[in-house]
This record gives structure tokens, C-alpha cells and sequence, in this order.
């Protein structure tokens, strides 16, 4: 393509063939985009083409947006590129519009997203440029989607496809069209689209993003049917491409069908991949300096005539007193600006310090959102196995021990001076507490009322466990919401589970008093016993895990815990829990 640049003799045809080839390297993400489009930018120059100057800055800003990552500088490039059409009167403002669109769509800005791309739309409309009309519609209805304007995105999507142009465009519809069913929870509507998004340009590397899409459906419709090939590709895909947001979207979908199949090792992998991408994401968006650099290209034409009108009035004013007023606007101005740039320092300072404080703290919510995000994945994963274990004693060890059982009273009834051994009553004895120790142990680790008859049985049975075990056991529930999600559910039963387990311990008490109240959005939980009671705060100094693991999964859960205890007086446990 060099060849031809340096071949063709028009000015326009040659910055197009500029604009096409630096496209090409930032398709590969290869920094030779930049270099192309600079060169294109100083030809364009030199010749006095306003329009290919326009095509040079949008270029550089799509090289800094797709490329780099890098929003501020991507922002800065499109609006110079407006600028210069605006004061030229030329159309193709309408495509670095849409390029704005698409920049605000890439940092979840949908709101900005849909401002921008509607007024592209409406321009392409009004020049009858389908080709951008169709790509304004798809983009449209994807930002809808995003919004979860459902209804709209859908007739928006559809009118797309209407369009009879640009026909390769049309995967990136049906992709769009699956992840909005996908959005709605239509996962079987969703797979026809996604399927013809996947295989109608094999090769084109830009349509493998729209798996994870695929794998997102079929993971939640837990169909596993014909995916190896398509997690071939998500993977390959995954680890070739350098468009950290795109990766990271399929590497979480990769995670979570693993997840739903039972393959947590790989699972747990592909989720800290995951986070380590978001982490890298968040340290690359810049968008306070969009949003300023935006603010300052739109009030711009305010400020100019503002500046104009006060430059006119200067004039007369020093016309008129060309001497004495001349000192006493100069001294006025020297004294202005003087306060001016002082209290603009002040300003400034200020706000940097503010930034500084909101930056640390958007660290600070990331990294305790990660933190929760993988404990999540962890205790989701350590309670699918405490299952397995759980069914396994269960059915197998069980039921062996139930064999075995059968086997020994059938020796028992046609030996008869087997009866006369004391041995014989001994190991009835032994198979008896087996029996009974791996149903506890079963019990212990996921008790069938907890998933079949829910929390509160589950905590009655936790309550009759006790009464068996000797202790005056009052278990109170009130108002307990439906809607509390089945993994807070396991969280407060093993909560309870560990305060029990700890008083029985250590607290030599004999009332226990457990209640549990719906309020509004939140629960309240009490645990009290009467028994020795302990210094709370020489507990917490020597470390002790039980404490740890309490206060802990209260965290876990948003809740706030409050401990009211004192040698000799028993200990009461305040927990109040959000639901929201």
C-alpha cells in the first residue's frame, strides 16, 4: 500500500489510502498506526486540506482509543478533528461523532454514548450516508441494551439489519441481538443469533469477542453440547489479543462455564485472570479528563465571543483615555490577574488534592470489591464440595456401614455362640456409633433442612441438636424475608453454626438463647448464653481464630457485630445484616 501512496498524484486519494493503511495497524494493534496518521496529518497541512486534516486527527484518536487505551488523549484528537469541520462546513464531523460514541460506549459512559451517537445518526440521516446510518443503529441498540431500554434496542437492531449494506456488519447485529436476549434471561432465543454471529467470518478475528456471548447462554442453560471447538477459540482468542477489556469480558465467561461444570481449579485460574484485567482496566480509565476536555470543546464558542466583545471594549476604552484610563486598566488588570491567578493556584491545589483523595478511594473500593468477588468464588466452591463430601459419607461410607451391619446380625442369628462372646456386643456397638458419627459428620457439613425445607429449619435443627446434647435451648424466628439469596443463606447458617460452636467450647453454659428477626432490609441475629463469659478485648489481643472467623463472615456479609460480654456474666452476640 506504500507503493500506491507514493504512486497516486490527488491529494484526497492519498490521505484515504493514509487513513486505510494506518486502520489496517491499528486492526493488529501496531503502533505504525501512529506514524501513518502523523504523516498524513503534516501532508494534509502543507497542502491546505482541511479535510484530511479531519481524517488525520480521527485516525490518531481511534489509534489512541483502540491502541493504547488512553481516553484523554483519544478525546483530545476527536474534538480538534470537529473543530476543523465545523469551521470548514464539511460533513465528515459526522463520523468523528460516531467515533465519540463509540469512545464513551468503550468506558460504560452509555448515557454520554447515546447522546453522541444519537446526534451521528441524525447527520448521517440527513446526508444519506446508509453505511453510517446502519453502524449508528447497531451501536444504538447496543448502548439500549446496556441501559436496559430492552424494547428499544430490540427495533433498533432489527431497522439495522434492514439497512442493505455493508452485509459483514451484520455478525455484529446478531451478536448484539443474542446478548441482549442473553440480558433478559432468553438464553434459548439468544443461541440462534449467536451461532450465526460466530460462523459467518470464521477468519475475522474481530467476531471471536461475540463467543463469550455463546459460552455466557449455553453456561447458564448448562449445555455442554458441541463446545469444545468454541472454547478452543474463546481461549486462543483470550490469549492473543491485547484489547484488555474484550479479553477480559471472555476470560470471565470462560470462568463461570467451568464453574457451572464443576472444573473449579480451572475456573478459579481463568477468575484471577479476570481480576487482574479489571484491575489493569480501572488504572487506564481516565474519565474525568474526557468529561473536562468535552465540557471545554462545548463551551468554547461562548468563551470566544465573550472574549471577542470584551477585546472591543478594551479598544474604546483606550481610545477614549488613551493616557490616564490606559494606567488605570492596565493597573486594574495587573491587580485582576494577580488575584486571579492566586485564587486559580488555590483552585487548583484544591482540586488536585481532591482528585488525589477520590483516585485512592476508587483503589481502595476496587481492591475490597476483588477481595470479595474471589472469597465469594472461594466459599461458592467450598460449599459445592462440603456437598459432594457430604453425599459421599452419606451414600457410600454410609451405606457400607448399613451393609456391613446386615451382614453382622445375619452371622449373629445363625452362629449361635457368637452370642456369648462379649465381642459380639461390643462391635454391634462400634457399628452403631459409626453409623450414627458419619450421619452427623454428613449432617454437620451441608444439612438437608438447609437445602430443602430452608433457614429456619435449619436453624431449628440446630437448636434440637443442642437440646440433645443437654443444653435449654429458645429459638426465635420472625418475619424472615424470602428473597434472601441462597448464598447468604449458607453464609448466616455457618455464622450460627461457628458462634454455637464456639460456646459450647468454651462458654460452659446451660441456656442459649438463638433469635433471628426480619426487619425491613436487614436481619437481626442474637446468640446468648449464661455461661463464664470472657474479656473481649484480651480475646482479640491473643488472636483467637474463632473470634477471627466471626467477625470475619460478618464482614464478608456488610453486617455490623456487637459483642456484650464480661467474666462471670455470660455473652450476648448483636448482629445486624443488609439484604440489599
Amino acid at each position: 500500500m506504500q507503493a500506491a501512496i507514493d504512486t497516486t498524484s490527488t491529494i484526497s486519494d492519498k490521505v484515504t489510502l493514509y487513513a486505510d493503511l494506518a486502520w489496517e495497524y491499528i486492526i493488529i494493534e501496531n503502533d505504525s498506526a501512529l506514524l501513518i496518521a502523523n504523516k498524513s496529518l503534516t501532508f494534509s497541512k502543507e497542502n491546505n486540506y482541511k479535510l484530511g486534516e479531519a481524517i488525520s486527527l480521527e485516525t490518531k484518536g481511534l489509534y489512541y482509543e483502540a491502541v493504547k487505551g488512553d481516553y484523554s488523549l483519544a478525546s483530545k484528537f476527536y474534538f480538534e478533528g470537529i473543530k476543523i469541520c465545523e469551521a470548514n462546513d464539511l460533513a465528515y464531523a459526522t463520523s468523528i461523532y460516531h467515533s465519540l460514541g463509540v469512545m464513551f460506549h468503550t468506558s460504560d459512559n452509555y448515557k454520554k454514548a447515546k447522546e453522541y451517537y444519537t446526534i451521528a445518526y441524525k447527520r448521517a440521516k440527513a446526508e444519506n450516508n446508509l453505511s453510517l446510518q446502519k453502524k449508528c443503529l447497531v451501536n444504538l441498540g447496543s448502548v439500549n441494551s446496556s441501559l436496559k431500554n430492552y424494547n428499544e434496542a430490540e427495533k433498533l437492531l432489527l431497522e439495522s439489519l434492514n439497512i442493505n449494506v455493508q452485509r459483514e456488519m451484520d455478525f455484529s447485529i446478531y451478536a448484539n441481538l443474542g446478548n441482549l436476549y442473553i440480558r433478559q434471561k432468553k438464553y434459548k432465543k439468544a443461541i440462534p443469533f449467536l451461532e450465526k454471529a460466530t460462523v459467518q467470518h470464521p477468519d475475522n478475528t474481530d467476531s471471536e469477542e461475540h463467543l463469550s456471548f455463546l459460552i455466557d447462554a449455553k453456561t447458564a442453560l448448562k449445555d455442554s453440547a458441541n463446545m469444545k471447538p468454541i472454547l478452543k477459540r474463546a481461549i486462543n482468542y483470550a490469549n492473543e489479543s491485547n484489547a484488555l477489556r474484550k479479553k477480559s469480558i471472555m476470560i470471565l465467561s470462560i470462568s463461570n462455564y467451568y464453574t457451572q461444570f464443576g472444573d473449579y481449579k480451572k475456573a478459579l485460574n481463568y477468575r484471577d485472570e479476570y481480576l487482574y484485567l479489571y484491575e489493569e482496566i480501572k488504572k487506564r480509565q481516565r474519565d474525568e479528563t474526557v468529561y473536562e476536555l468535552e465540557t471545554r470543546y462545548q463551551t468554547e464558542k461562548k468563551e470566544r465571543e465573550i472574549a471577542e466583545q470584551n477585546l472591543i471594549i478594551v479598544k474604546k476604552n483606550r481610545q477614549k483615555n488613551q493616557i490616564l484610563f490606559g494606567l488605570i486598566s492596565v493597573g486594574i488588570l495587573s491587580i485582576g490577574l494577580f488575584i486571579f491567578f492566586k485564587k486559580r493556584i488555590k483552585y487548583q491545589k484544591t482540586i488536585a488534592v481532591q482528585t488525589e483523595t477520590l483516585q485512592q478511594q476508587k483503589i481502595i473500593d476496587l481492591q475490597q470489591k476483588n477481595k470479595l468477588i474471589a472469597l465469594n468464588s472461594m466459599i461458592e466452591g467450598q460449599e459445592v464440595e462440603r456437598l459432594r463430601i457430604a453425599k459421599d459419607l452419606h451414600d457410600s461410607l454410609g451405606g457400607l456401614l448399613s451393609t456391613i451391619k446386615a451382614y453382622f446380625v445375619s452371622i449373629q442369628k445363625k452362629v449361635e455362640k457368637l452370642e456369648g462372646i462379649p465381642l459380639t456386643k461390643k462391635t454391634n456397638q462400634l457399628i452403631d456409633e459409626a453409623c450414627l458419627e458419619v450421619r452427623r459428620i454428613s449432617h454437620n457439613m451441608m444439612p438437608h433442612s438447609l437445602s430443602i425445607s430452608g433457614l429456619q429449619s435449619a436453624i431449628e435443627d440446630l437448636g434440637q441438636q443442642l437440646r440433645e446434647q443437654g443444653y435449654q435451648v429458645t429459638v426465635e424466628i420472625n418475619n424472615l424475608p424470602t428473597n434472601i439469596s441462597d448464598t447468604k443463606k449458607v453464609m448466616i447458617y455457618r455464622l450460627i453454626q461457628e458462634i454455637i460452636s464456639n460456646m459450647r467450647k468454651h462458654a460452659q453454659a446451660k441456656n442459649i438463647l438463638i433469635q433471628l428477626l426480619g426487619y425491613k432490609n436487614e436481619l437481626n441475629l442474637i446468640i446468648e448464653d449464661d455461661g463464664k463469659g470472657f474479656n473481649y478485648s484480651e480475646a482479640r489481643k491473643n488472636n483467637g481464630l474463632g473470634l477471627k472467623s466471626i467477625n470475619s463472615r460478618v464482614e464478608f456479609l456488610d453486617g455490623i457485630i456487637h459483642w456484650d460480654t464480661q467474666h462471670g456474666n455470660g455473652t450476648t452476640i448483636t448482629i445486624n445484616i443488609p439484604l440489599l
